[in-house]
């Protein structure tokens, strides 16, 4: 929790500047490094896929996308990126001869066209009129449940919510976290409408409040239950990582048809 903090006193004020204060420009280069990043991790530092050339193509991929996110998501350039990468996929497949897995191609497609996409609406809300205010939104929904889930637990929490999935995990904390959640959402909400004259749905900010802090709870549960040890020994668990990445992978081919399709996205939506 100390690196968090270290973490948040420091990226929290420049975050703020790039979103508010910084052109639009800015928040697409901070995703596009968050999404190359990303693509890095998933591939090279676990190794999956240990291809030079594929991790390079799937960050050019990456940082393509948050670019034609900024630019306007012109279909034509849009679907002529996505071929491209797909091109160069395809020729590294040929040039392995039957040793570079197609699993492992589906998850350098994910890490370059499904990963910056998903976070490429941070870069499409900022380009939206009042864009500024949307985005801290996202922002919000993810800090304030999880930092007020966890300091309510430590200072009141008492009964465990589940603790075969989630022994850290309290009620007192979990219910902390979705108050403080849509508090600080009708608070915001509040801002908005008296210092910047903004029309607002406080019925709104209640649901998404709710829906952030439901987001938070899950996404904890899932690193505390990565942080417990396993009976398993170390290879057994990367024979069973692999096989999970691997059918994700394989899993992401209508993932794939969807990106193309949105490539088509009309303004007016």
């Amino acid at each position: 929790m100390k690196q968090r903090i270290i973490v948040a006193a420091i990226g929290l004020p420049l975050l703020l500047v790039i979103v508010l204060v910084l052109p639009p420009v800015a928040t697409a280069i901070l995703v596009a490094a968050m999404c190359g990043i990303a693509a890095y991790e998933l591939l090279y530092s676990t190794g999956l896929l240990k291809h030079l050339r594929i991790l390079i193509y799937t960050i050019l991929a990456a940082v393509a996308v948050c670019a034609w996110s900024w630019l306007g998501r012109n279909p034509a350039i849009g679907g002529a990126a996505v071929l491209l990468f797909l091109c160069a996929l395809f020729g590294e497949m040929l040039a392995a001869h039957s040793t570079l897995k197609f699993r492992s191609v589906c998850l350098a497609l994910f890490a370059g066209l499904g990963i910056p996409y998903l976070l490429g609406a941070l870069i499409r809300l900022r380009c939206m009129d009042n864009g500024r205010f949307f985005i801290l939104v996202a922002f919000l929904l993810t800090m304030v449940p999880d930092s007020g889930a966890y300091f309510i637990g430590r200072a009141m929490g008492k009964r465990k919510l589940a603790p075969i999935i989630s022994p850290n995990k309290t009620v007192e904390g979990a219910v902390g976290g979705m108050i403080c959640s849509v508090a600080a959402m009708l608070l915001y909400s509040l801002v908005l409408q008296l210092a910047f004259k903004l029309e607002v749905s406080y019925l709104f900010a209640i649901i998404y409040g709710l829906l952030g802090a439901q987001a938070a709870d899950q996404d904890q549960g899932l690193r505390q239950s990565a942080a417990r040890p396993r009976r398993h020994s170390r290879p057994l668990r990367q024979h069973h990582a692999r096989r999970a990445a691997g059918r994700a992978a394989d899993s992401c081919h209508p993932v794939c048809d969807k990106i193309m399709e949105s490539g088509s996205y009309d303004e007016k939506t």
